[in-house]
């Protein structure tokens, strides 16, 4: 962002604050206008950088979720074929549920000599608190596969300056990179049932319920944890506490950042004609629950499948939230949840720098500068 740009930033939400009546105003709200009138005015350029980068992380959060959430297609086909009430796949990513795709058949061909799972050499580029980061995390330490953690700084994302492909999460699992979630998920699902000799049909029901995770249940997340801009500030805060943020990209950041995830929530409550934010959250918690058949701890039987995988690793991401904790007082999700959470256990993860990774990444690049 260029110093004119931050000054009419500025200059724009100084107006905007001191219009507000203190009656309507949200008082974090009223505190960060007074938080930038003590603000010194001749602070050093560096100071005014990392200002400059705390208003950045909230644009490029705003940026991640407005990508995934508000711009994915939303045209459904009737309801009937899934038996969801007001849901129907979206055909155009359904390959990322099947063993049949290309992805998902190079790993099993890189992987064909590998007797075990500690044989295993996986790397997870993420972001901490990203829910399809978070349903990766899941399944990896479900299945108890150890694996090398890397954050991903927002601000550039110089740890996936390697990649072509710039969102996370991105693995490397002995030397072939997956992209997204469900891919990923898929893919070494696909490789523990042959590592077992199992040969499993496709689960039509799983499947169903991956998708409605992807396509409804996540995108009613935004418009909830930041609902209101208590509820965004809140939301912002969990968030940088959890990133690689400076101290100043957390202090100056969090306002910036919970004004433009404010805004996202409107944004998205009035493309989707959500009207109720809670409502249409404890509506997706009961679809959920009422699908587990009765008598059963999960969807997936007596232990869990992709699907309940895919629901854990979301409410994961905001767990201590006040949408997450309205949600379990009002439903029946939260003895899934903290079930979910016992049956998955411990995570098996490491946490390491880019430096620390660099010979593998190295690697990958050169497979790819060789198939180019």
């Amino acid at each position: 962002m260029r110093p004119t740009s931050l000054m009419r930033f500025n200059k724009a939400l100084s107006k905007t604050s001191s219009t507000l009546s203190n009656q309507h105003t949200p008082q974090s709200l009223r505190q960060y206008s007074t938080f930038r009138a003590r603000f010194p005015s001749a602070l050093s350029s560096k100071v005014t950088a990392a200002g400059v980068l705390g208003i950045g992380a909230g644009s490029t959060f705003l940026y991640t979720y407005d990508r995934r959430w508000v711009h994915a297609d939303s045209q459904h086909t009737p309801e009937e074929k899934t038996g969801i009430p007001g849901y129907a796949p979206e055909p155009t990513n359904i390959e990322n549920y099947l063993p049949t795709n290309e992805s998902c058949q190079q790993l099993q061909k890189a992987l064909s000599h590998v007797k075990s799972v500690t044989e295993l050499d996986v790397t997870l580029f993420q972001y901490q608190v990203c829910p399809f980061c978070c349903k990766t995390r899941a399944f990896l330490d479900k299945h108890k596969i150890p694996y090398k953690m890397v954050e991903v700084h927002p601000m550039g994302k110089a740890e996936l300056k390697w990649s072509q492909y710039k969102k996370v999460p991105v693995v490397i699992i002995n030397g072939v990179q997956l992209n997204d979630s469900s891919v990923i998920i898929t893919s070494l699902s696909q490789f523990l049932d042959n590592l077992n000799g199992e040969n499993k049909p496709v689960d039509e029901n799983e499947v169903k319920w991956r998708q409605w995770v992807d396509d409804r249940f996540v995108r009613v997340i935004p418009p909830n944890i930041y609902r209101t801009f208590e509820e965004a500030k809140a939301s912002f805060e969990y968030i940088t506490d959890r990133g690689e943020f400076s101290y100043f990209q957390q202090k100056y950041g969090l306002y910036a950042g919970a004004l433009a995830m404010w805004g996202v929530s409107k944004r998205l409550s009035k493309k989707y004609n959500i009207t109720d934010e809670r409502a249409t959250l404890y509506d997706c918690a009961r679809e959920w629950c009422d699908a587990i058949p009765k008598g059963q701890p999960f969807l997936g039987g007596n232990e869990p499948n992709l699907a309940d995988l895919a629901v854990y690793g979301i409410l994961s991401s905001i767990e201590g939230l006040r949408a997450f904790n309205d949600m379990c007082e009002n439903t029946e999700i939260g003895t899934f949840y903290y079930r979910m959470k016992e049956n998955v256990g411990e995570s098996s993860s490491e946490k390491k720098s880019l430096k620390d990774v660099q010979s593998i990444v190295d690697a990958v690049k050169a497979q790819t500068t060789e198939k180019a």
